[in-house]
């Protein structure tokens, strides 16, 4: 049982959180390094050559380079330019890209804020509580104790005009104390059925309001504009990381409503203009937006709206349309292009195949399937030497479990070896590549 969405999700949030996409293969964290990226301490592997962000058609993966020997590449990739992608292992001690505690509960708290009281009786509570703290201020600065201060305040909020006076049991202020104290009896006024008013409608609100709603003190959250089957999976896997997510959704029936209220994740529903939408989801001071709709022209179109209102923030477009992509490539900074198709298509033909993937890696919009591959009795395979599968454009072997050995060879430094059977390789593979084993595995 394979999903589109969740092959595709990682690939998504990596890119929105600039983050390397990895898949494990052989006990190993493998990724896709560019340019000074390259860490030439280790011993990558040339995996694509001549990108060019505004012509990403014409990326050559696994280029003729692959063709050549290990130290070959290893001295064309000492120049580490910009045009030049490398498999290599990734660093798994990098630090945790969650936010800290103290910020998780600071977002929860604006978020309970924000649910029980509208914007109208926060005004009047924030007001009239203005007013009773600088009243308590004043009589405090009286010469009165704090405490007797507070407890006159206090007396006067639930309604007793003239409560005793510190010094005079049965006595009246000064013209000052009964200025504070007229202060503090107009706040109580206010101040008692404002705090009935949240109860009520906080009462109401959850009972008619199916998803928690954005606070204003989120920072450094991701937006995700569309709560279909590939937002669902996006929106899940920013929560298992502890990054914060808003989601935007105008179908209020959507599943993707009931997927956000189980995660607990605040969503802006309802039919608003998109860049009226994208403010309520505080885009301002949003780190990234994922746009994941079905409809290029909206995702483009929430692109271009958050670029508008924050022109620092990180965007991915869920685009099919080459055209399309090439576009945003040529016109944005910090802006990554996916496709769900492009990235799920090998992991379905793979499966098809009955072997298992064990995930994709993308350069731009170019992907290479990471996979598996045993030699079996009758394949093809067994009986060719390694270098054999080395096919620039479609196939390269980057390690090899030699049958009866208990972990991979990685160095590759004897390409000349016959494959037998129950040898395992790992292969990085485009499409076709992977299409052309079909015949040749099993």
């Amino acid at each position: 049982m394979l999903s589109a969405s969740a092959t595709a999700a990682p690939a998504f949030v990596n890119a929105a959180l600039s983050q390397p996409h990895s898949v494990t293969a052989g006990g190993r964290a493998l990724w896709v390094a560019r340019g000074a990226n390259i860490d030439m301490r280790q011993t990558p592997f040339l995996i694509a050559d001549n990108i060019d962000r505004d012509r990403p058609a014409a990326i050559d993966m696994l280029p003729e380079v692959a063709a050549r020997s290990r130290t070959q590449e290893w001295m064309l990739l000492q120049e580490r330019s910009p045009r030049h992608a490398a498999l290599q292992f990734l660093d798994t001690s990098q630090p945790s890209i969650s936010p800290s505690a103290a910020s998780r509960l600071v977002w929860r708290a604006m978020d309970a804020w924000r649910f029980f009281t509208s914007a109208k009786l926060r005004t009047v509570l924030i007001s009239a509580v203005l007013m009773l703290l600088i009243s308590i201020t004043g009589i405090w600065l009286l010469a009165r104790p704090f405490g007797w201060a507070v407890y006159e305040s206090l007396l006067d909020v639930a309604g007793s005009a003239v409560p005793d006076v510190y010094g005079e049991p049965s006595g009246v202020g000064g013209v000052s104390q009964r200025v504070f104290q007229v202060a503090i009896t107009l706040s109580g006024i206010v101040l008692m059925p404002v705090v009935t008013a949240v109860f009520v409608e906080g009462t109401a609100a959850r009972r008619s309001v199916r998803t928690r709603q954005p606070s204003a003190g989120l920072r450094g959250h991701v937006v995700i504009f569309g709560l279909g089957n590939a937002g669902i999976r996006v929106m899940a896997r920013f929560r298992d990381l502890g990054v914060p997510v808003v989601g935007i959704e105008r179908d209020p029936e959507a599943r993707g409503i009931a997927a956000a209220r189980g995660l607990d994740v605040p969503v802006v529903t309802g039919d608003h203009p998109t860049d009226e939408a994208l403010r309520r989801a505080r885009v301002g001071t949003a780190r990234a937006v994922v746009a994941v709709t079905g409809d290029d022209v909206a995702n483009l179109e929430a692109a271009l709206e958050a670029r508008a209102i924050n022109p620092d923030v990180r965007v991915v477009v869920r685009l099919f349309d080459d055209d399309f992509a090439k576009h945003v490539y040529q016109e944005f900074a910090n802006t990554a292009s996916r496709s769900v198709s492009y990235l799920a298509a090998p992991a379905f033909a793979a499966a098809m195949m009955g072997r298992e993937v064990l995930g994709t890696l993308s350069v731009l919009r170019k992907v290479l399937l990471i996979a598996e591959v045993d030699v079996e009795d009758g394949s093809e395979l067994a009986g060719l030497a390694q270098r054999e599968l080395d096919r620039p454009g479609l196939t390269r072997v980057l390690a090899i479990r030699r049958s009866g050995s208990t972990s991979f060879d990685w160095l590759g430094a004897d390409r000349g070896r016959v494959l037998v059977p129950g040898d395992r390789l790992i292969m990085a593979a485009t499409r076709a590549g992977f299409g052309g084993l079909i015949g040749r595995v099993g």
